[in-house]
């Protein structure tokens, strides 16, 4: 939920009944009518906000690029679906530095283009769609290798190509198809602002949503994880013992760490996303035992840190797969090459 991320919330008070309602579908800020957009603190947040989005695309543009570029590493199926994952988080990436540089410089909204701005960006139902994308690409990678190491004969002789490419197009149309709908058909402009998530046929139905979309987009994610790798952990603990008893050949050997560096990378993810997502989750829940209140910096504190799942996984794919030290030796091999060719 990559994800993710994914932590989006929308609060009111309503002039009628003077009740604070909160809406969560993952990664937006508050929108409250009766606050000014331009305080000092909204100011810091969206400026965070802002230079996380812009690290966040170069560091996947950069591992994007130095994926694409590694023909072995491009060969296999996992890192394919970490390079769809990348796409997507770039793409989440620009939505965010773009969406908070909006409302850092602030917009008045009106009918016609603005009124569909407000209902596609900037209540941040875009931004949700590409971290509820991420977070998807993460659960398919992990079953792909639940699969692949629990289950290789099956995974050998019934993969397919039309699985991946599947595969492939599930996060986006998925994210888009449970992100978009409601917080759409409850947004709406009035007075020059973006009433996000406000038109509500009743309370319950607001929050029955908000808890459920907990449940399926962050809990759901946490017990796939959970339950892919505590199978792969187990079965990779039993043909180490296998491997260790038998006599096998150097290409087999070479498949086994090439399957464990990629686990344990992916292990990684995802405990940075339990880190960064753990506890806006966890706060929104004692939110709604009215245990917390969403109009402080805390909550905007862990808005933030959420934001930051989008710049930590291309940190950890680029240092595990050492991409950055292999273009090193290949330049300097290309280099000794260069030097020797010229003394000839």
């Amino acid at each position: 939920m990559s994800n993710v991320d994914e932590s989006n919330f929308s609060s009111f008070n309503s002039s009628d009944t003077a009740t604070q309602v909160a809406f969560f579908f993952s990664s937006s800020a508050p929108t409250a009518v009766n606050k000014e957009a331009n305080s000092k603190s909204d100011q810091i947040f969206y400026g965070l906000n802002i230079a996380v989005g812009i690290l966040g695309v170069c560091a996947n543009g950069l591992f994007f690029v130095l994926l694409c570029c590694d023909k072995k590493l491009r060969s296999n199926s996992c890192n394919v679906l970490i390079l769809n994952q990348t796409a997507i988080v770039i793409f989440a990436s620009v939505i965010l530095a773009s969406t908070y540089a909006v409302k850092l410089q602030g917009l008045y909204f009106a009918n016609g283009w603005t009124k569909f701005y407000c209902r596609m960006f900037d209540n941040n139902s875009a931004l949700a769609t590409g971290l509820h994308g991420s977070t998807t690409c993460l659960m398919i990678i992990s079953f792909e290798r639940y699969m692949k190491i629990c289950h290789s004969i099956l995974h050998k002789n019934r993969f397919r190509p039309w699985m991946q490419t599947a595969a492939l197009a599930f996060p986006w149309i998925y994210s888009a198809v449970i992100t978009f709908p409601i917080p759409i058909s409850t947004t709406d402009v009035a007075n020059g602002r973006c009433m996000s998530s406000y038109y509500w046929p009743a309370v319950w139905v607001q929050l029955a949503y908000g808890v459920g979309t907990v449940v399926w987009k962050y809990m759901l994610p946490i017990g796939v994880f959970i339950g892919c790798y505590a199978k792969i952990l187990a079965q990779m603990k039993v043909q180490g013992r296998i491997h260790a008893n038998l006599t096998t050949n150097a290409g087999q050997n070479a498949l086994n760490r090439s399957e464990r560096n990629i686990v344990t990378m992916l292990l990684y993810v995802v405990v940075f996303y339990i880190v960064t997502y753990t506890p806006i989750n966890v706060y929104y829940l004692l939110f709604n035992f009215n245990l917390a209140s969403l109009a402080n910096n805390v909550y905007s504190f862990f808005v933030s840190l959420s934001y930051l799942n989008m710049c930590a996984n291309p940190t950890i794919y680029v240092v595990k797969y050492q991409l950055l030290g292999g273009i090193v030796t290949k330049l300097q091999r290309k280099e000794r090459t260069t030097s020797t060719t010229g003394v000839d």
